[in-house]
């Protein structure tokens, strides 16, 4: 009976660190989804350099990453060479570089960030497809 209760106290507890991190999840993807209906100014969902440039700035306590910066991380959410490539950043690919907190990262790590930006994004289109990327 001991170990019975053990276990159903276990589950229990795993089920609510699940239950906590879905809530984080949805907060940080309401945060984002603010930030998003802040800064898009043509209010077509989407991003343009600039109005990622003033997120970048908000997310960064006030202050502007230098331009060269802001156009790398840009090209990178843009999907470069690897999915739409429009211009543009939706809300998919700002979710997935404020998840990884790229704004964050030094630019000496620019190179592995890059790469698990590209294994998250072919992820994620294979997901939409039912296919798997090569």
């Amino acid at each position: 009976m001991a170990a019975a209760a053990a276990s159903a106290h276990a589950m229990n507890q795993a089920t609510k660190k699940r239950h906590e991190a879905a809530r984080k999840r949805q907060e940080e993807e309401y945060k984002i989804m603010k930030l998003m209906n802040k800064y898009d100014k043509s209010k077509d969902g989407k991003l343009d350099k600039k109005e990622f440039g003033d997120l970048l700035q908000e997310v960064n306590d006030g202050v502007r990453p230098p331009d060269e910066e802001i156009t790398h991380i840009y090209q990178v959410a843009d999907r470069e060479g690897q999915g739409d490539k429009d211009g543009t950043l939706d809300l998919q690919e700002v979710k997935v570089m404020t998840s990884l907190r790229c704004i964050a990262l030094r630019p000496d790590v620019r190179e592995e960030r890059d790469r698990i930006m590209a294994s998250i994004l072919a992820e994620q289109r294979s997901d939409r497809r039912g296919v798997q990327e090569v």
